[in-house]
């Protein structure tokens, strides 16, 4: 176990001292850079230190939104609006969140990057998934998931989407569904042998058993993420294991060990200035404190949870916190501060999870797959079209060979004939002038003979 731990603690200070090495690189490149290639170094510093030191993110963002503007490069600015972002996001600040993601939404429409628009989609959906605005969440996802399908030559970007939507399908507990979108993220990871979707799908894997009440079996996947996390260096979300864990300890009766996890989590979270996050983990060591009795820490535990989710605007952990806290003085005797929380409890949960609201975020679901169904419909279509078209050109192919073999066999026909003519014309030529030959020559003879004899005669006639 010692061995296997020092193995851990060697990759981790490996991965860190690479992505440090990294960072001092472009750190070292700013010094002579100016205009957009100082605003790309700034984005990708931001870009760095998202998942590990979030005011750090959030200044490189602004030093490059700055000089975008100054030298208006609209990529520079859509670049630095997306990972402000994304940093607000990590802090738990999600409608400041949304709003930058929105601004480089626009932007980078405008300038008609399918990817960019893609990404920026995928990462309004998480803002408003946070949110509980969920059915503007699926609609986001569904949007970047069909253009990622079209235009995305890594599977990754699929994968990814494809694991938000089953997070927002566990917050309204379907459950088998979730599972679904999951598993389809995972195999897509495996194939791609993406460790760090590996790890990120084995912990969203890990809370819907937890959901599911099958707390033992969600403990490894939780273990096996967080020493992912640890591995990669993602500070940020190892807190987030830690709390789960602490909820799967809870609930098993392990309360004890529960609340050690819940406020190392907490603490963690407090230095990363998580608020969404330390709302939760405030909200699960409420419970715990509950279980105990110690109902002064319960109250305060819950009032901080309901605080912070307010300053964020997360409408989910306000519920479950104004639930928490009435319990608490349900438990004290406390009926009238008890009934004024569960009407707020009410209240809100209604505007979180409304009928209609459910209804159109499956609608969604349904108008993706039957979209995606009429372009497979079309798509084959296309390759029957397709074949038909080839096999009508191999046809043609086919007949024209034919036909040319034949004009061919015709033209080597007549040829082969008047070759043949010829040479009977040749032929007939050349016996009549052997015999001609022969007549001439026999006339030839003829006349020497005539002459002879005439000869012989004239002589015969001098003689006598």
């Amino acid at each position: 176990m010692k061995g296997l731990a020092y193995i851990i603690l060697v990759s981790l200070v490996t991965v860190l001292h690479a992505k440090k090495k990294e960072i001092d690189s472009i750190k070292t490149l700013l010094q002579a850079q100016d205009g957009a290639e100082k605003a790309m170094s700034l984005n990708e510093l931001s870009w760095y230190y998202k998942n590990s030191d979030v005011d750090s993110s959030i200044y490189f963002a602004e030093q490059a939104l700055a000089i975008g503007q100054e030298i208006e490069s609209q990529e520079s600015i859509s670049s630095a609006y997306n990972n402000l972002g994304s940093a607000f996001s990590a802090k738990g600040s999600f409608d400041t969140a949304l709003l930058f993601h929105q601004k480089a939404f626009q932007l980078i429409t405008a300038m008609g990057d399918s990817l960019a628009m893609a990404n920026s989609l995928n990462n309004q959906g998480i803002a408003y998934d946070e949110l509980g605005i969920y059915d503007k969440s699926l609609d986001a996802y569904f949007q970047s998931l069909r253009i990622y399908e079209a235009v995305s030559t890594d599977p990754f970007d699929v994968a990814k989407v494809l694991g938000n939507i089953g997070i927002v399908y566990k917050k309204q507990k379907e459950y088998d569904k979730v599972l679904e979108y999951y598993q389809k993220a995972l195999s897509i990871y495996l194939e791609i042998n993406s460790e760090f979707g590996i790890m990120v799908t084995q912990g969203n894997i890990g809370n819907v058993l937890l959901a599911k009440g099958e707390y033992e079996e969600s403990i490894p996947y939780f273990l096996r993420a967080m020493e992912g996390y640890e591995k990669a260096g993602y500070t940020r979300y190892i807190p987030y294991m830690l709390c789960n864990i602490g909820v799967a300890n809870d609930s098993l009766g392990n309360t004890q060990k529960a609340r050690k996890l819940y406020l190392e989590a907490i603490d963690q979270h407090t230095s990363q200035d998580n608020k969404y996050e330390l709302a939760y983990s405030y909200q699960a060591l409420a419970a715990n404190y509950r279980k105990t009795k110690e109902y002064q820490n319960a109250l305060s535990a819950s009032t901080n949870a309901i605080n912070l989710a307010e300053e964020i605007n997360a409408l989910e952990w306000r519920v479950k916190g104004h639930y928490e806290l009435g319990k608490t003085y349900f438990e004290l005797g406390r009926a009238a501060e008890a009934y004024q929380q569960m009407m707020m409890y009410s209240r809100l949960n209604d505007s979180l999870f409304q009928t209609n609201k459910t209804k159109q975020i499956f609608e969604l679901q349904t108008q993706y797959e039957t979209e995606k169904k009429e372009q497979q419909i079309i798509l084959q279509a296309a390759e029957l079209e397709e074949q038909e078209a080839i096999l009508s050109r191999n046809r043609i192919a086919l007949i024209s060979a034919i036909s040319a073999i034949f004009f061919l066999l015709i033209i080597g026909l007549l040829w082969k004939n008047r070759v043949k003519k010829k040479q009977q014309i040749k032929l007939q030529a050349e016996r009549l002038r052997t015999r001609e030959a022969e007549i001439n020559a026999t006339i030839a003879s003829q006349e020497k003979e005539r002459a002879r004899y005439a000869r012989d005669l004239h002589d015969g006639f001098g003689q006598m």
